[in-house]
């Protein structure tokens, strides 16, 4: 099943309830005269068109928490693990994984704990 949006994000159209409805692949497909089959083609077309109609800016950059050295050093000592510093960080685990190799390359840090 795939979330209809009935006022597209595009044109101005919200993530309320209100504005969704749930439509089979096929149907969604066809209310958008799409091949959903082909995903990766169907996103590029859509942010091309948000871009186009100035509602799409990128994602946002992920920032490291204030306290970042004091997370990282105790990830660092085994005190923590990964998984609980990307949930501390209110990151996922490959976004963690960038911002670790970030911040070690900034701060010319060697890892050796992972």
């Amino acid at each position: 099943m795939h979330e209809h949006h009935i006022v597209p994000k595009v044109l101005g159209g919200t993530e309320n309830n209100g504005n969704k409805v749930m439509l089979c692949v096929k149907c969604h497909g066809l209310v958008h005269n799409k091949d959903y089959g082909n995903w990766k083609l169907l996103q590029k077309e859509v942010i091309k068109r948000a871009q186009e109609n100035g509602k799409y800016k990128g994602r946002k950059e992920k920032e490291l928490p204030k306290n970042f050295a004091v997370l990282y050093s105790r990830y660092m000592s085994r005190e923590t693990t990964k998984g609980k510093l990307a949930k501390l960080c209110n990151v996922s685990r490959p976004v963690l994984d960038k911002l670790l190799k970030e911040y070690e390359q900034l701060h010319s840090v060697s890892n050796s704990a992972v």
